[in-house]
């Protein structure tokens, strides 16, 4: 039983001895030098190691001269611990490699293991490693893993930046770049300009673009120099990308959008006014609609600001061209609303695009072309309408002075409207008022007796309306006008009769209801009738006295006269037929002295 207890004891303390020499192995044990690979602890181990028959070999070199004390200030010389920055950069080792290259940040110590590994093929952690999404000291910070370089993107850091350099080796100067784009050359120098604040300082490549990004980091970074002072003002270009005497006027949205990279016009690396890319080039459309004098883009756009900064700049050349006041008509105060900039001449149907309700209906020769008579740049203010003036340029036939002196053609014609160009009673009464309100009906038409306007006698005869009264109208009565008044159409009064027949003025008829006309019919269907007998009017059994008599109700017109007074002398009842009584009395002057002829 002891035995077994004996054994036990000592399997146990073997057991104890085992695990202590384990667990001293595994704290004393040093710290990687890469992530896979470590040193032994004796240098017999070492020496047989790949890091050290390469960087050893059979050299006589003292540990302490790789492994000693720390470059830090109280750091302590451990013969197991990876060298130092300084131990690699022994000038009999790896002198190029400068003690300042890749210090890291303060958090975190770069050293020559950082990125080189110390195996018997040392290898080379790629870059990406650390500069992917890590701040670093510089400034430098958020490097993409994927490089987008131009067209390699498979470029090699090294082939900028000199890893082992100074501090400041990363950044790259023009020369860097043009050991690969040379075809870029020195195209952004400083160049001379008339501008007060204008830098000589010349850009280098990196002013522009991001070695990181690629082509595309370079599409708004021109603004980062050429922006303006202030809203709307000239650029300051720092190193003469305008153009050497023209500045610039540069805005956040200059319009189109195939405008806003400044590359789709200037090449970046010929910043010469003389190698700006054509208008043309894109606006090919526009450019050959342009007439002579107008080929010149810029002389119209202002490159740099809105397509609409052109409105101003046609008065600059077109001086002589005075628009209708903008303070009355604002919409013709802008030439491009009536003028297609590009276009050879103004489109034929411009007015119509504003004056759509007046420009269908033109019965004109040139319908549409309201230049013919509308003179847009001189009319005065407010007054765009057509004059007399302008129509006779097309209306050559038309009497000058055919109306009153202030009678204009627009008066009485509505120049755009759809019934033609015929003056219309509306038009007409609007001045002739009194004839308009006397006329008769069925004479309401000015037209039918009035066939032109322009003569305004009357040229139409009646007789083209009043056929018969024409046929039958009497030697001396064929001017109607003479014995009917035109605008009232009525019968003649008895004044119309004796303009002409004065005699016949004073006989008792004279003021009759219906004057002449009520004996006399001057005209009609049946011709001119003849007067109608006495009896008509002067029905016998109603006349007093010797009227009722056989020998003298007979023939009225014995003792009678329609146009002179009634014979009541001697000679009128002895004369013609009381002859036998011709000695009777014949002292008494009239006969009805006692023959009572009436009451």
């Amino acid at each position: 039983m002891k035995k077994w207890r004996v054994l036990l004891l000592v399997i146990l303390v073997a057991a104890l001895a085992l695990a202590f020499a384990s667990f001293r192995t595994v704290v004393e044990r040093p710290a990687p030098v890469t992530p896979t690979q470590f040193i032994p602890p004796t240098w017999s181990e070492a020496r047989k190691s790949p890091m050290h028959e390469a960087h050893v070999g059979k050299r006589k070199i003292a540990c302490a001269e790789c492994h000693g004390a720390g470059s830090e200030a109280g750091s302590e010389a451990r013969f197991d611990a990876p060298p130092d920055l300084a131990a690699c950069a022994r000038s009999d080792c790896h002198a190029e490699a400068s003690a300042r290259a890749h210090v890291g940040s303060t958090s975190q110590k770069t050293t020559c293991l950082t990125c080189h590994s110390f195996a018997a093929t040392p290898t080379t952690t790629p870059c990406v490693g650390c500069h992917e999404k890590k701040p670093l000291d510089g400034g430098a910070a958020g490097v993409a893993a994927n490089l987008a370089h131009h067209a390699t993107p498979d470029a090699k850091c090294g082939a900028c930046h000199k890893v082992h350099a100074a501090a400041d080796a990363g950044r790259r100067k023009n020369g860097d770049c043009s050991g690969c784009h040379a075809d870029a050359g020195d195209g952004h120098g400083a160049q001379a300009r008339k501008e007060p604040d204008a830098s000589l300082d010349p850009a280098t490549c990196a002013s522009c673009h991001g070695p990181h990004e690629g082509k595309a980091a370079a599409t708004q970074r021109c603004v980062s120099c050429h922006a303006p002072t202030e809203a709307r003002g000239p650029a300051s270009a720092r190193h003469g990308l305008a153009g050497q005497n023209a500045p610039r006027v540069l805005v956040a949205n200059i319009g189109p959008r195939s405008h806003e990279a400044c590359t789709s016009c200037h090449a970046p690396h010929d910043t010469k006014l003389e190698h700006i890319k054509p208008c043309a080039g894109c606006h090919e459309r526009q450019r050959g609609a342009l007439r002579p004098g107008h080929d010149q883009c810029v002389g119209c756009h202002k490159p740099h600001e809105n397509v609409d900064a052109a409105r101003a700049a046609c008065a600059s050349c077109h001086t002589a061209k005075v628009a209708l006041a903008a303070a009355r008509v604002p919409e013709h105060a802008r030439c491009e609303s009536c003028h297609s900039p590009h276009a050879a001449t103004p489109a034929k149907d411009a007015c119509r695009r504003c004056h759509e309700p007046v420009s269908h209906g033109v019965s004109h020769g040139k319908a549409g072309e309201c230049v013919q008579c509308h003179v847009p740049h001189t009319a005065p203010p407010n007054q765009g309408a057509a004059r007399a003036s302008a129509c006779v340029t097309c209306h050559k036939n038309v009497p000058a002075a055919a109306h009153a002196a202030k009678a204009t053609c627009v008066g009485c014609h509505k120049p755009h409207g759809f019934g033609g160009l015929q003056a219309s009673t509306t038009f007409c009464s609007s001045c002739h008022q009194e004839a308009a309100k006397a006329v008769r009906t069925g004479h309401g038409d000015c037209a039918k007796c009035h066939a032109s306007v322009h003569t305004p006698k009357q040229t139409q005869p009646c007789g083209s309306c009043h056929k018969e009264e024409a046929k039958t109208s009497p030697k001396g009565h064929q001017r109607c006008e003479s014995c009917h008044a035109p605008h009232q159409g009525s019968s003649p009064k008895v004044a119309s009769c004796t303009g002409c027949h004065q005699k016949n003025g004073t006989g008792p008829h004279k003021n009759l209801a219906k004057g002449c006309a009520t004996c006399h019919r001057p005209h009609g269907p049946k011709g001119v009738a003849t007067p109608p007998a006495c009896k008509t009017c002067h029905v016998q059994s109603t006349l007093p006295g010797l009227h009722q008599k056989p020998s003298h109700g007979a023939s009225c017109e014995r003792c009678h006269s329609s146009h002179e007074a009634p014979r009541a002398d001697r000679a009128s009842c002895t004369g013609g037929c009381h002859t036998d009584r011709r000695g009777h009395q014949p002292d008494a002057k009239v006969c009805n002295g006692c023959h009572i002829f009436s009451d």
